[in-house]
């Protein structure tokens, strides 16, 4: 029975996709993570 919901939401919609294609990811930050005895000193 749930192809009775994608079929009503599709005819709904028209076909068309509810959301928007994004090119690419892009991280705002990043955290480097390392063992202890490979951090070096002062880190």
């Amino acid at each position: 029975m749930v192809w009775v919901y994608g079929l009503i939401a599709h005819a709904l919609t028209g076909g068309r996709r509810d959301f928007v294609s994004e090119s690419g990811l892009v991280a705002d930050e990043h955290q480097v993570l390392v063992e202890s005895e490979s951090a070096p000193p002062g880190a």
